[in-house]
């Protein structure tokens, strides 16, 4: 498989016992009592035990999806209008196919739900609510929904398919990554943001993997909607005391339950993706999930200044107000942010701060110096699939598998 092309994948989370009736932040004191040194330098690959055990249960589980014989040389199956040519990514609920649309003549990426995920009514309502959601949303920086079905008993949705690689790729396999090019980054994923929370919606699993970066040059485009929520729809599909995201990026209010999150979560959640292409780390660390969440609730990140001295102070400063624990003190929406970086980079242009070409030991300088784009065109390594987690503060918690 062509690792430079569209993928999503979706995975299944081992679970982790965190005791019954009790909740979220309770349970995070109590890990906090009995682990003092809660926090951790470990790399970030922390997860790899995790990911190992979702592949193999992923390997494991042969549920297919019955689609009509192939027609012609090439195709693996049928759907409707849609030629099944190769499968993209695959995980325990959903899976990604490039088809040709036979009426239209394009290429998409072909979202389908397992059978297994397909038979949960409300794996079935979030997918819709998925397609539904970034359908709404007219912007460059937003992957497009051309269509949302479903053909006997196959829920689907045709995306726009998209060449390139995830901004996680990207940083596992390049690891560096200059000034210039992470405002570029941050700014347009904000942009994509800002359309969204104009339409009222709540995106909630912001992340390096649902950001892509689109070949030849790097342009951002937001994928996964499926934990999207409307900011003044109190409509559950989950039950109180769930929690949905992935805890290394996730906020502080979020990672508590709370049902009125708003905009202002999103631009943690950006601040924590900032941070850790300013700086090599993860704002909030721990061997574990729960570490994570204990590191999230009760601790500071370290000055962005301190890990990168060449970042723009006025770079850092945005980093930490998006990181804020408050709400109330981030930016309040994602126009702020990209007031923001375009002030900061029209001052490093006019060499009013430093940081223009210097990247300090994050820097790619070949990338720098290329005139193909911020982002560089060809992007290689392999991908590890960043998880979203469901946290069950009413029962014994469980980390279960989300529909992309």
């Amino acid at each position: 498989m062509d690792k430079n092309k569209f993928t999503e994948e979706t995975v299944t989370e081992p679970n982790i016992q965190l005791g019954p009736s009790a909740s979220v932040l309770k349970q995070i004191e109590l890990a906090r009592s009995t682990n003092s040194d809660y926090t951790t330098n470990s790399s970030l690959d922390r997860y790899s035990s995790e990911r190992e055990f979702l592949l193999r249960e992923e390997q494991a589980d042969e549920s297919l999806i019955q689609f009509g014989p192939p027609q012609k040389e090439g195709e693996i199956g049928r759907l409707g209008k849609y030629r099944l040519l190769q499968l993209l990514g695959r995980g325990g609920m959903g899976a990604v196919y490039l088809a040709i649309d036979s009426k239209l003549k394009r290429k998409v990426a072909l979202k389908v739900i397992l059978p297994k995920a397909a038979a949960n009514p409300i794996s079935r309502k979030r997918f819709l609510r998925e397609a539904q959601a970034a359908a709404q949303i007219s912007n460059d920086h937003v992957v497009k929904i051309f269509e949302a079905e479903e053909i006997e008993g196959v829920p689907f949705m045709a995306m726009e398919y998209l060449e390139g690689e995830s901004l996680e790729q990207f940083l596992e396999s390049k690891k560096h990554i200059s000034i210039p090019k992470v405002i570029r980054v941050i700014r347009e994923a904000a942009e994509g943001l800002a359309s969204a929370h104009k339409l009222g919606l709540i995106h909630r699993d912001v992340k390096p993997s649902n950001i892509w970066l689109e070949s030849p040059k790097g342009r951002v485009k937001l994928l996964d909607f499926g934990l999207v929520r409307k900011g003044n729809d109190n409509t559950k599909i989950t039950n109180s005391g769930i929690v949905l995201g992935t805890p290394a990026f996730m906020s502080p209010e979020q990672a508590k339950g709370y049902n009125d999150i708003d905009q202002r979560s999103d631009l943690f959640s950006l601040g924590s993706i900032l941070y850790r292409l300013l700086t090599g780390e993860l704002p909030f660390q721990g061997n574990s999930s729960v570490l994570v969440l204990m590191s999230l609730v009760g601790s500071d990140p370290k000055p962005v200044c301190d890990l990168n001295p060449d970042v723009p102070k006025s770079l850092a400063d945005l980093t930490h107000q998006l990181l804020e624990k408050d709400p109330k003190n981030r930016p309040f929406d994602a126009q702020v942010v990209i007031d923001s970086l375009n002030e900061i980079q029209e001052l490093m242009e006019f060499g009013a701060i430093s940081g223009l070409n210097i990247g300090g030991r994050f820097s790619n300088d070949a990338a720098t110096a290329s005139n193909a784009g911020y982002i560089e065109s060809s992007f290689g390594g392999d991908s590890r699939p960043q998880t979203s987690e469901v946290f069950d503060a009413n029962s014994v918690g469980s980390f279960s598998e989300i529909v992309r």
